[in-house]
């Protein structure tokens, strides 16, 4: 994938034209591919970005390993972080009219057919977790936003 948006060659070739023209999701899978060729001459940022994001799903494996621990004493660790995983997964996609409540009923569903209980306890303390993290992100996003306008108003 990033040998494709790193290639200008690749990127002229008839299968990368194939890829973006034919298919309904082609100018999407474009817009990446441009994006990251933009980002050819910043490899750290990408590094350091696959490594952030990273962390950021091994501390999600990690929650719900420790949380199973809890919860659902018995079940293996793999396949807690697999349907776990699928469960955030499922949760994510607008495939449901639902809002608060789908994602609880999924992930007990799913646990229930694999014969345990708990999967909605599961995602609620998931969710109760992410709380401060999200607290910190909006904070961070806040400041910056702030920053940004008041560098744009004293440009001009």
């Amino acid at each position: 994938f990033m040998m494709i948006s790193f290639s200008p060659a690749l990127r002229r070739s008839s299968l990368y034209r194939r890829l973006t023209d034919r298919f309904s999701w082609g100018h999407y899978l474009n817009r990446i591919f441009v994006v990251l060729y933009g980002f050819r001459d910043h490899r750290p940022s990408l590094l350091g970005a696959a490594l952030l994001s990273m962390a950021g799903h091994l501390a999600l494996i990690g929650m719900f390993l420790a949380l199973s621990l809890v919860l659902m004493p018995g079940m293996s660790a793999i396949t807690t972080v697999l349907f776990s995983l699928l469960g955030i997964l499922a949760n994510a996609l607008p495939i449901t009219p639902g809002g608060i409540g789908v994602g609880e009923a999924a992930f007990e569903w799913l646990f229930t057919h694999l014969g345990h209980s708990g999967g909605a306890q599961l995602i609620l303390a998931w969710r109760i977790g992410m709380l401060p993290l999200c607290m910190v992100g909006g904070l961070l996003y806040m400041i910056g936003k702030r920053h940004a306008g008041g560098a744009a108003a004293r440009s001009t």
